[in-house]
């Protein structure tokens, strides 16, 4: 499984009913693309976890973990959150920092670009993979073209069928470097533990997104 391939397998996923009949121009900036987290659950106001209610626009999640980490003086380990999410996009998402018996950070002097922090509060336990309850994505696409009664007949399609819903780059990394990394770890190469369960979601979204490509071929996928 090396990166080139994966990149071709991408680019190779098959469409459910024919291409798309529009097209346009998706993310031409960060504004574009909107992610809310929704949890689900409030924080529970006390605890030994800050809780915190974030804003980012052109920034990678686990770059800000760290950087969240840093200002608290503390281990990345100590950093929670739900999901990863979009750099080039706006997203509003939750972390938490284990601060336990130390003093209360000042958030507004975070100072980190493209970074805004709306609420702090406290949370008693540290924010896991997967505690939310889904995202709501505003998308604005751009320069727009092609037949609007195809399109529409498509929507009709879609909301009785559904769609096979692959992963995407974003699961993989940068010029798919997560599976890079996954394929040097299963050969034995050392990796930082906080790392491993990143490496092991890309190799298993990839596997997902060939056995899918392969159902859609053959008509199965639904």
């Amino acid at each position: 499984m090396d990166s080139e391939d994966t990149a071709a397998a991408d680019a190779a996923l098959p469409f459910a009913f024919g291409g798309p009949p529009l097209s346009g121009v998706l993310r031409a900036q960060p504004e574009d693309f909107v992610v809310v987290e929704r949890l689900g659950f409030a924080p529970t106001g006390a605890g030994e976890h800050v809780f915190l209610s974030i804003e980012k626009r052109g920034v990678n999640t686990e770059w800000l973990a760290r950087q969240l980490a840093r200002f608290a003086g503390v281990q990345p380990v100590a950093i929670g959150y739900a999901g990863l999410k979009d750099r080039h996009a706006v997203t509003r998402q939750h972390f938490t920092v284990h601060l336990p018996g130390k003093a209360e950070r000042d958030w507004s002097g975070l100072g980190l670009d493209g970074v805004q922090v709306l609420e702090v509060t406290r949370h008693a336990r540290k924010l896991p993979r997967g505690a939310l309850q889904g995202n709501d994505f505003v998308l604005t696409l751009r320069g727009i073209s092609g037949e609007r009664s195809a399109a529409l007949q498509l929507i009709d399609t879609i909301a009785r069928r559904g769609v096979p819903n692959a992963f995407g780059a974003q699961r993989f990394g940068r010029d798919s470097g997560n599976l890079a990394m996954a394929r040097a770890m299963f050969a034995g190469a050392r990796v930082e533990r906080a790392q491993r369960s990143i490496l092991l979601s890309a190799a298993r979204s990839e596997l997902f997104n060939r056995v899918l490509a392969a159902r859609v071929r053959a008509g199965t996928w639904d």
